[in-house]
């Protein structure tokens, strides 16, 4: 049995609607995604710097416990003191870049959000030449609501879904 062509085009705008949305919410998740990796990998950093920082100052204690019984090693806590300078000023940075990434990643996730809230409603528009074909070839005519229960159920919804049947 061959489909009428009405279905047949309604069907297809609806699939490539899906396809389209679909590729547009998959690059937003991997956008979100990306910003939400570089934001671990910043707190990673951040973790690795404040040991590092600690063990600088351990190792400075040790150094002027030493230099106060006469060893000398003014050379070796010059190169502490500019290793603790430098970590500090890389943990000043992380601190600016975590927030920024923070905000920029919350933002993805927003727009991930919207994004996928819009693109189900297009698929839904998409669907209802579609479902008004199938509403004629079934002999239902114009009552919309023989498709309406479809429509207003969320399939993550699992009460929704008892309820309906």
């Amino acid at each position: 049995m061959v489909a009428p062509q009405p279905v047949v085009q309604a069907y297809l705008y609806a699939q490539r609607t899906f396809e389209e949305e679909a590729a547009r919410v998959q690059d937003s998740r991997r956008d979100a995604q990306r910003r939400q990796d570089s934001l671990h990998a910043l707190e990673a950093e951040a973790t690795q710097v404040e040991q590092e920082t600690a063990s600088i100052v351990l190792r400075f204690e040790q150094v002027n416990a030493q230099s106060a019984q006469g060893v000398e090693a003014g050379d070796y806590q010059r190169f502490l003191i500019q290793k603790y300078n430098a970590l500090g000023q890389r943990e000043k940075e992380i601190v600016q870049q975590r927030g920024m990434l923070r905000e920029q990643a919350q933002a993805s996730a927003d727009d991930l959000a919207f994004q996928a809230r819009e693109a189900a409603q297009r698929y839904r528009e998409s669907l209802a030449p579609l479902m008004e074909q199938l509403r004629e070839a079934w002999g239902h005519g114009d009552a919309p609501d023989v498709f309406d229960t479809w429509l207003r159920i969320d399939p993550m919804d699992t009460e929704a879904q008892r309820n309906a049947a």
